[in-house]
């Protein structure tokens, strides 16, 4: 079998780096990243890899992104802070998260760490409660390292091609494709508009002629004996 799997893009770069192929078709990987800078996944996090790795992972349609959630640090009275965790790496489950951070304090591997609850509504907050004096740089490390708040997506281009056959393609080739395919479905629903079109022109060309000989037809129509001999002499 083959797997694919295909991150969610910026609705709005896409068009603008399909508009780009338009206007020229031989443009490059490099090129269309002006315009598509990279996955943008619905969960936040931020992308850690440099435009180069992404370059290079759209052009060979096979990698990595490595997702770090984000955090920002409160400060609270009598010295204490806490982190709050505001967004997580797509395909991170945040229940599951939060467990996993639990573990780590109920197994009292992260010492300066001592609560974990979720506070989040319509907007994500985990709120790590901290013991007072911790310093923040020695907790972060530790939970990157062991939990997924930090991970990675694996990228795999693998398509169907319009032949039918399988093939990984670059994202250059995916944005052909599909336009290809576009202009295919416009090209079609055209024809069968400008078909429609013909044969009610055809429709209308025969009024033009009734009308044009009115009189004539109308005798023609009232001398018959059937419909049948009045559009015999009508042809």
């Amino acid at each position: 079998g083959m797997a694919c799997s295909f991150p969610s893009h910026n609705l709005t770069e896409v068009m603008a780096a399909l508009v780009s192929m338009v206007k020229d078709p031989d443009i490059s990987v490099s090129q269309l990243m002006k315009h598509i800078k990279g996955p943008d996944f619905s969960g936040g996090g931020i992308i850690l890899n440099s435009k180069a790795e992404i370059r290079n992972v759209y052009e060979q349609g096979l990698g990595a992104v490595k997702i770090r959630g984000e955090w920002k640090i409160e400060h609270l009275p009598r010295g204490k802070q806490q982190v709050i965790i505001y967004s997580i790496p797509y395909g991170v489950n945040k229940a599951r998260l939060i467990e996993k951070i639990a573990e780590i304090i109920i197994a009292k591997k992260l010492p300066p760490l001592i609560d974990v609850r979720d506070e989040s509504d319509e907007n994500m907050r985990v709120v790590l409660e901290l013991k007072s004096g911790t310093n923040t740089e020695k907790i972060l490390p530790y939970l990157l390292k062991h939990t997924e708040l930090e991970n990675n997506f694996q990228l795999n281009f693998n398509c169907l091609k319009p032949t039918g056959e399988p093939a990984r393609l670059s994202l250059k080739e995916i944005c052909r494709n599909f336009l290809d395919f576009r202009k295919e479905v416009v090209t079609r629903r055209l024809k069968y508009e400008l078909d429609i079109l013909i044969k009610r022109l055809h429709i209308l060309d025969g009024f033009v002629t009734i009308f044009s000989q009115l009189d004539k037809a109308l005798k023609i129509i009232r001398s018959s004996k059937s419909k049948q001999e009045a559009h015999d002499k009508l042809k």
